[in-house]
């Protein structure tokens, strides 16, 4: 069992600029041509010990270890506004929850229950959200998912087979995916 990340290090946050610790997590890369207020890359703090044990019976199926890595870590993050997201937990899990978010997570119940693709198995669950720019054609929405077995998955939302990267390490995943979302300064 890995144990948390330490996404501030791992991410080299305090070396991105504008970074602030906000009540609930961190911020970098503020983005005023945007929004006032607006910053490329959000992480939210981990959740509790409690929420967390119940993202565990929820991502039943999923590798439990990759789970616990990820929600240990955080809490939801965001690189733009449709490159790079992590699922987080809202009320529909913890309804009532005093703990606090920097940002308000993309509940991970929405892609796992009521958006769901119906080309996924039951044990995959999806952790995140992107979008694959191409140079040869339009955009497509991709879905990060956990697996039961040693990866994590990026594949089309439409098409699970249809494999663009896979990951065997939480770390491996959140730092390839952060750097291309980065990497791409031309879109929100």
């Amino acid at each position: 069992m890995a144990g948390p990340l330490d996404l501030v290090s791992l991410l080299d946050l305090r070396d991105m600029a504008d970074f602030v610790k906000a009540p609930g997590g961190y911020m970098a890369l503020r983005r005023t041509d945007v929004a006032p207020l607006a910053y490329e890359v959000r992480v939210n703090s981990p959740p509790s010990a409690e929420t967390l044990k119940k993202i565990m019976i929820f991502a039943n199926g999923a590798n439990p270890d990759f789970v616990r890595t990820l929600y240990e870590s955080c809490n939801g993050m965001w690189v733009g506004a449709t490159k790079f997201a992590v699922y987080g937990v809202i009320g529909s899990i913890d309804r009532g929850d005093t703990e606090v978010a920097m940002s308000t997570p993309w509940d991970i119940n929405v892609p796992n229950i009521y958006g769901r693709p119906e080309s996924w198995p039951d044990d995959a669950l999806i952790v995140g959200i992107g979008t694959e720019y191409r140079s040869d054609g339009p955009s497509a929405k991709v879905h990060h998912s956990i697996e039961a077995g040693s990866r994590i998955r990026v594949s089309l939302d439409t098409d699970y087979d249809t494999i663009l990267r896979s990951y065997t390490t939480v770390r491996d995943w959140i730092t390839g995916e952060v750097a291309r979302a980065l990497a791409d300064r031309d879109r929100w």
